[in-house]
């Protein structure tokens, strides 16, 4: 399950990307609700700021608008919570 995780969510596991979790959280939030209107409901966020962090996903190279990565992503983040830290 760790190199699943790893090779699906890779770029933004490396070191000093995403130091306080948020790029992980916003990218939960945005594949588990409807819209980026939920999401930065979800997260407490106005709507720019989900935007932005997607935006700094994207730059990573996270291909989040493929509807088949895109489910990938949300089984690896689900998967991510089941490892020991």
């Amino acid at each position: 399950m760790r190199r699943f995780v790893a090779s699906v969510l890779g770029p933004l596991n490396a070191p000093g990307v995403d130091r306080h979790g948020e790029l992980h959280e916003t990218l939960e939030a945005v594949l588990s609700t409807s819209g980026l209107g939920e999401a930065a409901a979800k997260l407490g966020l106005h709507r720019h700021t989900v935007v932005y962090r997607l935006q700094r996903i994207r730059e990573r190279g996270l291909p989040i608008d493929d509807p088949t990565r895109r489910h990938l992503l949300w089984l690896a983040l689900r998967a991510r919570r089941l490892l020991p830290a």
